[in-house]
């Protein structure tokens, strides 16, 4: 549809395997795969496992690397909490990639912007796949607070067999639309 576009979601390979050494030819290779969605290119994300501890050494100079991709937008979801400190912040500010906000219990999240837009990950709910009304409210207070500042947000929702993503997302999005 129009105005729809496509996050990217990188191979483990280079966060869980390779945990960004020698990230210089996957990277590109992923580019060029997902060059094909032209204009429907969004986002890339980039998950790093629960158990990697934050690894600024390798974090510095993969952000170097992406800035030679212009106009592409990164996001960053770290599930280990020690990504989560001012360096980190600063690195991904410079390099103008964003901080992506997962939402789930139990998640580290750093509630933030580090680029001029945000990426939320909605995994699940305080009791469950699904969303409660309450929390989804609360969101919707904070994606308006990031666009107030001239952010761009993207909200994805976690497929699920009982489509709560999908009425979730409309929900949330009703929310955002009653209220400006």
């Amino acid at each position: 549809p129009k105005g729809f576009i496509f996050a990217v979601k990188a191979s483990r390979y280079l966060t869980h395997l390779k945990k960004l050494k020698d990230p210089e030819e996957p990277l590109e290779r992923l580019i060029d795969r997902a060059s094909g969605l032209e204009e429907k290119l969004g986002p890339m994300l980039f998950q790093f496992p629960s158990n990697w501890p934050a690894h600024v050494e390798r974090l510095a100079p993969f952000l170097e690397l992406i800035k030679s991709y212009r106009g592409q937008r990164f996001a960053f979801e770290f599930r280990h909490p020690s990504w989560l400190n001012k360096e980190v912040y600063k690195l991904l500010e410079r390099a103008r990639a964003g901080l992506v906000l997962p939402v789930a219990p139990g998640m580290p999240s750093g509630v933030r912007l580090t680029a001029q837009w945000s990426y939320i990950r909605f995994h699940h709910g305080k009791r469950g796949i699904g969303f409660g009304a309450r929390e989804l409210t609360a969101w919707s207070k904070t994606i308006r607070s990031f666009m107030t500042e001239g952010a761009d947000v993207y909200a994805y929702f976690n497929n699920d067999a009982r489509g709560f993503a999908v009425r979730d997302a409309k929900r949330l999005r009703d929310m955002l639309e009653q209220r400006g």
